[in-house]
């Protein structure tokens, strides 16, 4: 690479950045402010939470064997 694109790559990459007060932090950290790479992994990792959560309940929550299909 040239130092020309080196340089506009700097520049991009720091323009990016910002200082953000603390208060606002609230408001960059809302749902609606994320990105969306994958809308259907949020649902799958709450699935898999929720059969690995479910497993540490079986047999009373004592012995936590399982993954929450029922088997040993």
């Amino acid at each position: 690479m040239s130092e020309r694109t080196i340089l506009i790559v700097v520049v991009l990459t720091v323009a990016g950045c910002a200082r953000v007060a603390p208060w606002e932090r609230g408001t960059l950290a809302a749902p609606h402010m994320q990105s969306r790479v994958q809308p259907d992994a949020d649902r799958q990792i709450m699935t898999v939470r929720e059969l690995a959560e479910g497993a540490t309940f079986t047999g009373g929550g004592a012995d936590g064997n399982g993954a929450g299909c029922g088997c040993n």
